[in-house]
C-alpha cells in the first residue's frame, strides 16, 4: 500500500503504480524521499461553551460559525470554547484529542472516533446530540468545569501510550495463532487511540506481512505495506501489484520503523488522517464493512483484499478484540 508525495493525494498514486500488493516484499536498499499524508478539513464552528451542551451558538459565535453549525453539531474545522470543552471531555474520558486549543482538528476527530466506537455510536467524527449526550452521561464535563464547582476532582487516566498498557496480555483471549496473539495488544492500543477496529488491524498485519515473515516486516518493522518515508527512513522493496487483472512486480520505497508498535500506531494514523478512508471510519463498529471500505478506497490493488480480511476475522474470531479496544 502506498501514499503519494506531500503535494498529491494518495488517490493520484494509483496511476503511477504506487498502490502496493499484499504479498511479502523482499530486498532492501537506500532511503527514498519522504511523502505526505492528506487530512480532512471543514468549516469553522461554535465559539461559545453553551453551544456544547445545548446546541445553540453563544453570543461570541461568528455569523459564519452560526450558519455552519445551526444544528448544534461540532465537526472538523469547528473552533471556539465549545470545542475546548469537547477536547477536555474526551481527555477526561481517556481519549487524547491533542492540545486543548479550541480547534477541531485531526487529533480531536481521531479521539472522537474512538470514543464513539467505544460507546457503540456511529463513528462519524461528528459531535452531535447523541455523542454529546454520551459524554454528559459519563460526567466527562467535569474536566471542563471551574475548580470552584468541583474543588478536588479525581484525575482520570489518559489513553494508553503503549500496547502493553492497552490491556494485560494475560487477560486477552487466545486465537490459537502465535502471531495473532503477539500483535493483539498493539492492535487494541491503536483502536483506543484512533478508532480503527483491532480486528481489521490484526487481519491486515497478518496478510500484509505474511504472518510477520516478510522482508519488509523483519527488516523495517513495517507490517502494513505503507509506502513512503517513515520515522526510520525508508527501504526499497520488490512488491506485487495487480492492475486490470494482471500481476506485475515493481520496486518501491516503504516506510521503516524502530519497532512493531510504531508501525501499528502509524497504520491507525494513516487511516484516520487520510480523507479517502473517511467512509470506512463511519463503520468502525462493523469490521467487515470497514474492510470493504478501505479496499474500495484503494488500500490494496488485490481485488480479493476485503474478502481475505473478512476470512481472517472470522477464522480467528478477531471481533473479540474490538471489545477490548472500545474499553
Amino acid at each position: 500500500m502506498a501514499i503519494a508525495p506531500a503535494s498529491q493525494s494518495r488517490s493520484s498514486s494509483v496511476a503511477s503504480s504506487s498502490l502496493s500488493s499484499h504479498s511479502a516484499p523482499i530486498g532492501r536498499s537506500s532511503p527514498s524521499p519522504s511523502v505526505g499524508r492528506t487530512s480532512a478539513s471543514a468549516s469553522t464552528g461554535y465559539t461559545s461553551r453553551s453551544s456544547f451542551s445545548s446546541g445553540t451558538p453563544g453570543p461570541a459565535a461568528s455569523t459564519q460559525g452560526t450558519a455552519a453549525h445551526a444544528s448544534g453539531i461540532l465537526r472538523m474545522g469547528s473552533r471556539g470554547s465549545s470545542v475546548s470543552s469537547l477536547q477536555n471531555s474526551l481527555r477526561a474520558a481517556g481519549f487524547n484529542p491533542g492540545k486543548t486549543d479550541g480547534i477541531f482538528g485531526p487529533k480531536t476527530q481521531t479521539a472522537l472516533h474512538a470514543f464513539q466506537a467505544s460507546k457503540g455510536l456511529k463513528a462519524d467524527g461528528l459531535a452531535g446530540p447523541k455523542t454529546l449526550g454520551a459524554l454528559r452521561d459519563m460526567d466527562s464535563f467535569q474536566a471542563a468545569r471551574p475548580a470552584v464547582a468541583r474543588p478536588n476532582p479525581t484525575p482520570r487516566p489518559a489513553a494508553p501510550a503503549s500496547a502493553q498498557s492497552a490491556a494485560p496480555i494475560s487477560k486477552l483471549p487466545s486465537t490459537g495463532n502465535a502471531f495473532m496473539d503477539r500483535i493483539a495488544a498493539d492492535a487494541i492500543a491503536s483502536q483506543r487511540r484512533t478508532g480503527v477496529p483491532a480486528s481489521v488491524t490484526m487481519a491486515q498485519a497478518a496478510l500484509e506481512s505474511n504472518w510477520g515473515k516478510s522482508g519488509l516486516s523483519t527488516h523495517a518493522n513495517n507490517f502494513f505495506g505503507i509506502k513512503g518515508k517513515g520515522p526510520e527512513g525508508s527501504v526499497n522493496m520488490r512488491t506485487r501489484e495487480v492492475f486490470h487483472g494482471k500481476e506485475t512486480y515493481v520496486n518501491a520505497p516503504f516506510r521503516a520503523y524502530s519497532s512493531p508498535a510504531q508501525s501499528f500506531d502509524d497504520h491507525g494514523k494513516f487511516l484516520t488522517g487520510n480523507r479517502r478512508y473517511g467512509t470506512a471510519m463511519q463503520h468502525t463498529n462493523d469490521p467487515h464493512r470497514f474492510a470493504q471500505e478501505i479496499a474500495r478506497a484503494g488500500y490494496a490493488t488485490d481485488p480479493q483484499y476485503a474478502s481475505k480480511l473478512s476470512g481472517m476475522i472470522n477464522k480467528y474470531g478477531l471481533e473479540r478484540f474490538d471489545r477490548f479496544g472500545g474499553e
